[in-house]
């Protein structure tokens, strides 16, 4: 399985690196362990998580809206 250190997602998803370190802390539920503990690794579904976060962010939803919509 591969995994992707966090310089993949702040290229990918055009944000920082301070945004992805702020989303692995409010939405680490939703992500592997690898996601959470340093040294910071994301697998396929984290990144597709990721990826549904940025989009919602985007659309204007919440942090709990986006939370809750997660589970």
């Amino acid at each position: 399985m591969a995994q992707y250190p966090p310089r993949h997602l702040v290229t990918m998803l055009n944000v920082s690196g301070t945004t992805v370190r702020r989303w692995s802390e409010l939405y680490h539920r939703h992500l592997s362990p690898s996601a959470t503990t340093a040294p910071r690794r994301y697998t396929e579904q984290d990144v597709a998580v990721m990826t549904r976060i940025k989009h919602l962010s985007e659309s204007g939803m919440r942090i709990v809206e986006i939370d809750n919509l997660l589970d």
